[in-house]
């Protein structure tokens, strides 16, 4: 592994640390989609660099080889690069906008009532148990939501599973492991540089 080469991919995981930074902070959808393709850049600039930087031959290769094995095989990897893909050379989005609701439910029979809107835009809402049930009330604000994504031709959908493991379906959650993942072999890269 060359130096330079680990140098540059150090630059681009803090730009994607960053990108995860400004993710968990966003307002609004388009600071959202905004931290999300910056993610999706930087966290392919890893991975850029990294390969640049591999020997032909010696044991960078045969690392780097495992790496892009597990890029091509793993559902959230691969999801990531066809992401980053897509939203660089397609013009369809790589992330849906959700405005946002609310869910009412519960076991028993419920009775809603109340006003919602108006001039003031403000909810008013009534749910009774009519038969002494528990009411569940969940309230989603506006956010952003993984999409599937097509890269030449081919769709990825949106993985549940990043290394044998579940995980949430959310903008936040893939850029974290994403970025814990590309941590993790720029980490390793180290021990390899000549």
């Amino acid at each position: 592994m060359k130096q330079v080469a680990l140098t540059a991919a150090l630059v681009r995981l803090r730009r994607a640390s960053v990108a995860v930074e400004s993710l968990q902070r966003a307002q609004n959808h388009e600071e959202a989609e905004t931290a999300w393709t910056n993610f999706l850049i930087a966290a392919a600039g890893v991975y850029g660099k990294l390969e640049k930087g591999v020997d032909a031959a010696g044991p960078s290769k045969g690392w780097f080889d495992k790496i892009k094995n597990q890029r091509s095989t793993d559902p959230l990897l691969r999801y990531m690069e066809q992401a980053r893909n897509a939203d660089e050379h397609g013009i369809e989005p790589v992330a849906k906008r959700n405005p946002g609701g609310m869910g009412i439910g519960g076991r028993g029979a419920i009775r809603l009532g109340g006003v919602i809107g108006g001039p003031s835009g403000k909810m008013n809402l009534r749910a009774t148990s009519l038969d002494g049930q528990p009411i569940a009330v969940t309230v989603y604000g506006p956010h952003l939501e993984l999409a599937a994504v097509t890269n030449r031709k081919v769709t990825y959908q949106v993985p549940n599973t990043h290394l044998d493991k579940p995980i949430q379906q959310t903008p936040l959650e893939f850029a974290t492991l994403t970025l814990n993942y590309f941590i993790k072999i720029v980490d390793d890269a180290k021990a390899l540089v000549r």
